[in-house]
Order: C-alpha cells, then structure tokens, then sequence
C-alpha cells in the first residue's frame, strides 16, 4: 500500500515527519520543533502561538480540503457517460 500511495502523490511523502521537517520549509530546526510542538498541544497553541497554530490550521484545512476533493462521489453527469442509472449501484453490489 506504501508503494502505491507513494505512486498516487507522484513519489512525494505526507506524513508527520515531512510536515515538520521538510528541507526548505522552515528557517531552522528550532523554528520546525516549534510548530510540531504547537501541532501537538494546541491548547498550548491558542495562548502563546496563536499566529502558529492559525497557519498550521489553514495548512490543515486545505489538506482536508484536497483530500474530500479526490474522494468525492462520481457526479450524475458522469454516472449517465458511464452509462450508470441510480438504481445500477444498488443491483451491481447484489450481483457480486
């Protein structure tokens, strides 16, 4: 499955290592430890970094975002190109 998730992002790793220490990313490895701690204890976040934890946030969000994007539902229109009614799903998972 690593090889294949791999293959998906074109060879490019998402996990929590690359989201903190990721080459260029960041000014120093101070500044990335900062933010994976952040990341981590949010609570402590909202007090004392709050201009981290909001940009680790958005970072987040739009993750998500892409993410639900490449698993959406197949859309009507490109159900009736494929030739699929809305009753076909139900029927095709009985016929298995």
């Amino acid at each position: 499955m690593r090889d294949q998730r791999l293959e998906e992002r074109g060879g490019k790793r998402v996990d929590d290592v690359e989201f903190t220490f990721t080459k260029g990313r960041w000014g120093h490895l101070g500044e990335a430890t900062l933010v994976n701690r952040v990341r981590s204890h949010q609570d402590v976040g909202e007090k004392w970094y709050p201009d981290i934890l909001k940009r680790i946030r958005d970072e987040q969000a739009a993750a998500r975002k892409t993410a639900e994007e490449a698993e959406k539902p197949v859309a009507r229109d490109e159900r009736q190109e494929q030739g699929i009614s809305k009753g076909d799903g139900a029927q095709a998972i009985r016929a298995h």
